[in-house]
């Protein structure tokens, strides 16, 4: 037996497996799939990026098929999004071993939750060579009776068909992506009873994935409906032939809670039934009807920013909000997130909730020459970096080969006119239609092309490059991004973004199921990642998102008022967590009384983070006084870290009228001391810097492996330059967010984003 781990280098791995011989363990612990899981957390344990190697895996196996080891498997894998590359033989040599989860389809292996969790050492992994490929004659595909045929082959895993599904009683609401609970558990089992043609039949778990997303439109297309992978009246229908009854939003489950501090959303039906819950009103006309045109909700024309209660806009809400993953990369989001970025959306599209473009065309600046113009007091040219000018285009071959053949080509082409690599459109000489019959190859220039998009505007082309890299790295079932990525895979971003069209982006933005949600997440991204650690009571983290989007103090100020309004009218505003910097006050976060392991680490990311808050440490400037910018800061985290530091005429003249940063002169290089300040402040007791040493002789931490690492914990790199930070968030695809102490030009306290645990050298931990 033995298991083959294609990887997109090209390698081979081969997985030598145990079979059942004399002495081995009875039941499900001997099978080859938990044998593989085990190998398989070894080897993620010692390099947390190895899933993300992975291209493909084949599983020769000896037994009779376990259905509860091979769901098992899936399950797990899955977690490292590969349950769809996992490939089942079976050798005609097969026994049965007769454990009873053999005997019973559907049982779960009480070791998956064990193994699942188990790390050690790498296992050996032996030869490179394709192996068992050309075997066919030693292995048979494992088909269930009467299983499905795909391709001309036979599907790995056909679904079982039972005789019956338990039917959940009580209405069929309207089901979606991110959807849970047993009325889900019901249509898995459904799709399974019809025998939907997938790789492998979906996992009744209740929990409506990617898979179960795929098997619903499959299902769909072949009953002849649209295949918009929503389950309502009409597919509930084909299902279970039931009258379906559809009401507008699901209704709150019992034991929902009504606690913002404790709710955790997946999808637009779980917003609902908590507003349900709490108000008696779904979100939309909650919202409308106690918050939008009151308050901070009035723009400064005076006009009211609320949304329309239609039952359009109420869809898609709801198909937005069941995107969370897409947007958030995660399963569930708190409060807090939700209520920052749909202020966001209900401000950015007018309350509509779909991703729009930028218009063009005011007086004195008419159709495409707004977006040409630099207009003062309202905006900036768009005919400028990053983007290239239309000059500069016009003069491009590339640009030429792709669009010379649109209209005003043959006046523009190798053009002359420095106008156009100006910020005054040349009105009088040519049209500012933006139809393409008229103004075709000057549309095409990024100045137009690349404008706002979205539900939050993209703007510039290095954004869109950012979408380029995205999409040529996709690997999900979307259709139309599956498109672009085929026509731009072997593109360099810079070359896609010059041979796009409008055309191409308005299809990605606004008829993609996915391409407008997973540009949010580029967005953030992009950013400081904002959007992920919004936390309930937390303003000065609210404030971030706000500065991620717009990173002006009165459109901070606004939106912080409009989030508050929210808390405030559901009834539900939560006190902030520790005091909060008062503007110019220099005031440093008291440390808070928490108890617990978890509560600690939150502490701590808590207390770094409003360390970023106005008035800001750049400790290489000076302020409108001459001091060191954020002194009062710097002195309240070396009294707390780095006491050793401190001695007479230090404060005046090293710390307020220095702006040095060096271990000779001024403060010392801080960010180790900044680590030790923000795990202090959350009640750890781990001692104090040691002058002209590093975080491994403070007293209170220790070393731990990459593994191992947990937010709150510390990381240190040795290159290009010695460097210490704490780590803010861990993720399951082996990198990390960090907040860094005298980081960036100016020695501030800022944030990183998806970075490679691999790059680390070394991580050490209070815990």
């Amino acid at each position: 037996m033995l298991a083959t781990v294609y990887t997109r280098a090209g390698r081979a791995l081969r997985v030598p497996l145990q079979g059942a011989g004399p002495g081995r363990p009875p039941g499900c612990v001997r099978h080859p799939e938990q044998q593989f899981m085990r190998w398989f957390n070894r080897q993620v344990a010692a390099n947390p990026g190895f899933s993300q190697q992975v291209k493909s895996i084949l599983l020769v196996v000896g037994h009779q098929e376990c259905t509860s080891c091979q769901q098992a498997l899936v399950r797990f894998l899955r977690r490292f999004k590969l349950g769809h590359r996992l490939r089942l033989l079976a050798a005609d040599a097969a026994a049965g071993c007769g454990c009873a989860h053999c005997q019973t389809p559907g049982s779960r292996p009480p070791q998956e939750e064990e193994l699942s969790g188990e790390v050690g050492r790498p296992g050996r992994v032996v030869g490179r060579g394709i192996g068992l490929l050309g075997r066919r004659a030693r292995t048979r595909t494992l088909v269930r009776p009467g299983g499905p045929v795909m391709g001309g082959r036979r599907a790995l895993f056909a679904a079982p068909a039972p005789a019956a599904c338990a039917t959940p009683a009580g209405p069929r609401p309207t089901l979606r992506l991110g959807a849970r609970g047993e009325l889900v558990r019901h249509l898995q089992c459904r799709l399974n009873f019809h025998r939907v043609n997938l790789p492998q039949p979906l996992v009744e778990d209740g929990d409506w994935g990617s898979k179960t997303q795929a098997a619903v439109r499959r299902f769909q297309q072949g009953k002849g409906l649209a295949a918009d992978a929503v389950v309502g009246p009409q597919t509930w229908a084909q299902l279970d032939g039931s009258p379906p009854v559809a009401p507008p939003v699901t209704p709150p489950a019992p034991g929902t809670t009504t606690s913002v501090s404790q709710v955790r959303f997946r999808s637009g039906a779980d917003i609902n039934a908590f507003f349900l819950a709490k108000t008696g009103q779904d979100f939309v006309d909650w919202f409308r009807g106690r918050v939008g045109g009151r308050g901070a909700w009035v723009n400064r024309h005076q006009s009211a920013v609320t949304m329309p209660a239609t039952a359009a806009v109420k869809q898609r809400f709801e198909r937005f909000w069941d995107g969370i993953p897409l947007v958030f990369n995660s399963p569930q989001i708190n409060f807090a997130q939700f209520a920052a970025l749909q202020s966001i959306i209900i401000n950015e599209t007018g309350g509509q909730m779909q991703p729009l473009a930028e218009r063009v065309g005011t007086a004195g600046h008419p159709g495409i020459a707004y977006a040409f113009d630099q207009i003062p007091k309202r905006k900036v040219s768009y005919n400028k970096k990053p983007n290239n000018t239309a000059y500069a285009l016009f003069n491009d071959p590339d640009y030429i080969r792709a669009h010379g053949q649109k209209a005003l080509a043959s006046r523009l082409v190798s053009t002359q006119d420095g106008r156009w690599a100006g910020a005054a459109y040349p009105v009088g000489d040519f049209p500012t239609s933006p139809d393409p019959a008229v103004t075709g190859f000057v549309l095409e220039a990024d100045f137009y092309k690349f404008r706002g998009r979205g539900y939050i505007q993209t703007t510039w082309r290095n954004a869109y490059e950012r979408l380029i890299r995205t999409l040529q790295g996709y690997t999900g079932s979307d259709a139309i991004m599956l498109g672009y990525r085929r026509a731009w895979q072997n593109l360099a971003p810079a070359a896609a973004a010059t041979k796009s069209s409008n055309d191409d982006w308005d299809t990605l933005f606004m008829q993609s199921p996915e391409f407008s949600l997973t540009a949010l997440r580029v967005f953030f991204g992009s950013k400081s990642d904002s959007i992920n650690h919004a936390a309930v009571g937390d303003w000065t983290s609210i404030r971030q998102v706000a500065r991620d989007v717009m990173g002006t103090q009165a459109y901070m100020n606004l939106f912080e008022a409009r989030v508050r309004q929210l808390f405030a009218t559901l009834g539900a505003a939560p006190a902030p967590v520790g005091p909060a910097p008062g503007p110019g006050s220099g005031t440093v976060p008291v440390p808070a009384a928490t108890t617990g392991e978890t509560a600690r680490r939150e502490a701590i990311i808590h207390h770094a983070r409003r360390m970023m808050a106005p008035p800001t440490i750049e400790a290489k400037l000076r302020d409108e006084n001459g001091f060191r910018k954020g002194w009062r800061q710097l002195k309240a985290i070396f009294e707390l870290a780095a006491p050793a530091y401190i001695r007479p005429g230090w404060e005046e003249a090293n710390l307020k009228r220095s702006v040095s940063v060096s271990n000779q002169a001024g403060i010392p290089h801080w960010c180790g001391i900044f680590a030790v300040w923000a795990t202090r402040a959350a009640g750890l007791n781990v001692g104090t810097w040691q002058i002209g040493t590093g975080i491994s002789r403070t007293p209170g931490f220790r070393q731990i492996s990459p593994a191992q690492v947990k937010k709150g914990d510390v990381g240190y790199v040795n290159q290009p330059f010695q460097h210490h930070f704490l780590v803010r968030e861990v993720h399951p695809d082996g990198t990390i967010d960090t907040i860094d102490g005298n980081s960036a030009g100016t020695s501030t306290v800022s944030t990183k984003s998806r970075v490679p645990l691999r790059s680390i050298d070394l991580f050490f931990s209070a815990f």
